[in-house]
C-alpha cells in the first residue's frame, strides 16, 4: 500500500499549489484520504445547488497542506459526490483514513470559509458530523481585533447590525484578489447538478480551495494572541453546529439575522491591555481586595 500511495503521489503531485485532480472513480478515494491524512491541515469546501439541509451537495473539494512548510501540499482533489454517491464518498465502512474520518476527526484541522451550509448538508444528507474546523470568516475577525478593531457589535438602540464578510472582501484585506462575478452558478443556478461537470466548474471548485489555503497563511502571519486563537476555534465549532442543529432548515432570506450577522468572538471588556480600543478603567469599573501587600482587581 505504501508503494501504491507513493506512486499515486508522483502521478498527481504537481509543482503548483493550485494544481487540481478531478475524482470520479471510487478506486482513488482511499488513496486520496491517505494522502490528505499526511498533512496537518486540510482545506475543505463543498458545492451544490442551494447548498444546505435539503439543497444537494454534489461536489467536495479538499487539499492537504502544512502549517510550517508552504512548499508541501497535496493536489486539490475535486470529488464528484453526485456521480460516486455520498454512500461511497462518505462511507462508514471505508478503511481509515477515509474522507469521512478526516472530516469528523477533531485532531485534524479543517480550514474552511463559512462552513455553516456545508456542515448542514454533510450532516443531514450523509450523516457526516464536520468537526475540527478553523473557519476563516471567524479567523479574519480575530486578525482584525488583533490589529486594533473593536469586536463587531450591534448599534445600540438602532436596527444596524454588523454583517459577515464574503470571501472577496476578506481576500482583499490580505491582497488576495478573488473574482466571483464569473462563477458558473451565476450563469446557471443548477450547474452543480449538470453532468458531466465542465472544466470551468471543476476549476472554480479548485480555486476556492486555493484561496482558502492562501488566506490561511496570510492570516497566520498576524500571530494573534492565544485568547483570540482559542476563541476562533470555539466559534468555528459554533459555525459547524449553527445550521445543522437548528430546529428547521435555515433560509438566508427569512433568517437574515442568524445567517448574516457577524457575532463577536470576544467581549469588548476582554480586549488585552494595550489594545487601542480597550475601554479605560475607572474606579467604578474595578473592585479592589487587599490580601497582605497584594491587590486583586
Amino acid at each position: 500500500m505504501d508503494e501504491l500511495l507513493e506512486s499515486f503521489r508522483k502521478v498527481h503531485l504537481a509543482s503548483k499549489p493550485n494544481a487540481h485532480v478531478f475524482v470520479d472513480s471510487a478506486d482513488d478515494l482511499n488513496l486520496i484520504a491517505m494522502d490528505l491524512a499526511a498533512y496537518d491541515k486540510v482545506a475543505f469546501d463543498a458545492e451544490g445547488v442551494d447548498l444546505g439541509r435539503k439543497g444537494a451537495l454534489t461536489v467536495a473539494a479538499m487539499q492537504g497542506f502544512n502549517q510550517d512548510n508552504k512548499d508541501k501540499f497535496s493536489p486539490i482533489y475535486v470529488i464528484d459526490v453526485q456521480v460516486l454517491g455520498g454512500n461511497v464518498v462518505f462511507s462508514k465502512k471505508a478503511e481509515k483514513p477515509s474522507i469521512r474520518s478526516i472530516l469528523e476527526d477533531p485532531k485534524i484541522d479543517k480550514v474552511t470559509f463559512d462552513c455553516r451550509a456545508d456542515s448542514d448538508a454533510l450532516f443531514h444528507q450523509f450523516g457526516v458530523t464536520l468537526t475540527g474546523s478553523i473557519d476563516l470568516q471567524v479567523f479574519d475577525q480575530a486578525v482584525r481585533i488583533h490589529q486594533g478593531e473593536l469586536p463587531p457589535q450591534r448599534e445600540r438602540g438602532g436596527s444596524w447590525i454588523p454583517y459577515v464578510q464574503n470571501m472577496e472582501r476578506v481576500g482583499r484585506r490580505y491582497s488576495i484578489v478573488i473574482d466571483k462575478s464569473t462563477a458558473p452558478h451565476r450563469k446557471n443556478f443548477n450547474v452543480w447538478k449538470d453532468r458531466p461537470l465542465s472544466d470551468e466548474s471543476i476549476a472554480y471548485a479548485a480555486m476556492d480551495i486555493d484561496v482558502i489555503r492562501r488566506m490561511w497563511y496570510a492570516m497566520s502571519e498576524a500571530k494573534v494572541s492565544d485568547l483570540l486563537m482559542s476563541r476562533t476555534k470555539t466559534c468555528s465549532a459554533r459555525y459547524e453546529r449553527l445550521f445543522r442543529e437548528y430546529p428547521y432548515e435555515v433560509s438566508y432570506e427569512s433568517n437574515k439575522n442568524l445567517t448574516m450577522e457577524e457575532h463577536p468572538i470576544i467581549k469588548k471588556s476582554e480586549l488585552p491591555a494595550g489594545h487601542p480600543r480597550r475601554p479605560a478603567e475607572t474606579s467604578s469599573h474595578r473592585r479592589m481586595s487587599r490580601y497582605g501587600n497584594r491587590i486583586f482587581f
